[in-house]
């Protein structure tokens, strides 16, 4: 368990590709589990390092685009109750209905 400006400061100093790949690598877990997406957990600081390390180092972004998708697709519409619903009535195709009390 680290603070959160310790993290920061880490993935901020970065200066070779293989320190930000293994820092890269490092935080992936904590996209996949929402840790550092979630509003409430109050860890954006986080990903905002990680989007500016990706900037500097070219090789991180695809690990770190590809996590943020899967999160995007998987472990979002979960956390919110996402229900995908076919239309009965044609209009549009395809209805999102969501949880309001999985939201809060």
């Amino acid at each position: 368990n680290v603070s959160n400006f310790v993290i920061q400061t880490f993935l901020a100093t970065a200066r070779k590709e293989t320190q930000a790949q293994a820092m890269g690598k490092a935080c992936l877990p904590l996209i996949e589990n929402g840790l550092i997406v979630d509003a409430t957990k109050r860890r954006r600081g986080v990903l905002w390092r990680l989007a500016e390390m990706a900037l500097r180092f070219r090789d991180v972004q695809p690990d770190i685009v590809n996590c943020l998708l899967v999160w995007k697709n998987q472990v979002a519409p979960a956390l919110l109750g996402v229900q995908r619903k076919s239309s009965s009535s044609g209009v549009g195709g395809r209805h999102i209905t969501v949880n309001v009390e999985g939201t809060r």
